[in-house]
């Protein structure tokens, strides 16, 4: 994913020999921003995608350009995580939202003829939150059962940039992996180097002996070998693990 507003980029785009998704602001691109007004703690802005002229329109709760491309990065590529994952006849099984990447996801599967699976508290359920055009939705009591349902309904786990939630779904993965309750590898999406300060942590817990280097008499040694970090959609979908 890159940014065509950065003039370095530019010069060298064509000698680029995988695919990429463009994004920008100035100039145009696969998925391009146009800032319609802005506050001093908060820009709104629309959306184009390819041929799809006004396709969103965001609220932001930040000021300024950088904070918009930062964003359409992270729209960019949930939106072409939707279309592979439909072009690939597979199906999309998340938190059941349509809100934020969680809804642009969803939309992008529907929209090109896959189905959409969504595990939701029964709290949150509601049509203000919930993407009603979802194949299955199941309701949970709780988030710890809905966690347990994503992986369970899941035969790949991937994260894109994300908040809390994100990082304990991520560490719930790792850490059933890591005890032998699941076999289901997880791939973290690392758009413009969002999750590098999650993978210097892991590597601090590495480097502090806090993760089982090798396997002893009482344990087996697995923490952290599902996970897998790619730089692009497409990277994750030729991934081996991914294609296994």
């Amino acid at each position: 994913v890159l940014c065509v507003d950065d003039e370095g980029i530019r010069k060298v785009l064509h000698k680029v020999t995988k695919p990429i998704v463009t994004y920008g602001v100035d100039f145009e691109a696969d998925y391009n921003a146009q800032i319609t007004y802005q506050e001093a703690t908060k820009t709104w802005f629309k959306v184009s995608c390819k041929e799809k002229k006004d396709w969103l329109e965001i609220e932001l709760n930040l000021p300024g350009k950088h904070n918009v491309l930062n964003a359409l990065a992270s729209i960019a590529i949930a939106h072409e995580l939707g279309v592979k994952i439909a072009e690939s006849n597979l199906s999309l099984v998340y938190g059941g939202g349509k809100l934020g990447l969680m809804g642009i996801i969803a939309k992008a599967v529907k929209d090109n003829g896959s189905k959409v699976i969504s595990i939701i508290p029964n709290y949150l359920n509601k049509s203000s939150i919930t993407f009603a055009e979802s194949d299955e939705i199941h309701e949970t009591k709780d988030l710890f059962e809905r966690k347990r349902k994503l992986v369970q309904y899941s035969n790949i786990l991937v994260a894109l940039p994300g908040g809390i939630g994100t990082i304990d779904e991520t560490f719930d993965a790792l850490a059933l992996f890591a005890l032998g309750e699941s076999e289901k590898p997880i791939f973290l999406v690392n758009v413009d180097r969002f999750w590098d300060p999650l993978i210097e942590l892991l590597n601090h817990l590495k480097e502090n002996k806090m993760i089982r280097p090798s396997n002893d008499k009482f344990i087996e040694a697995r923490s952290l070998n599902n996970l897998f970090i790619v730089k692009s959609i497409d990277e994750l979908f030729s991934h081996k693990e991914f294609k296994k």
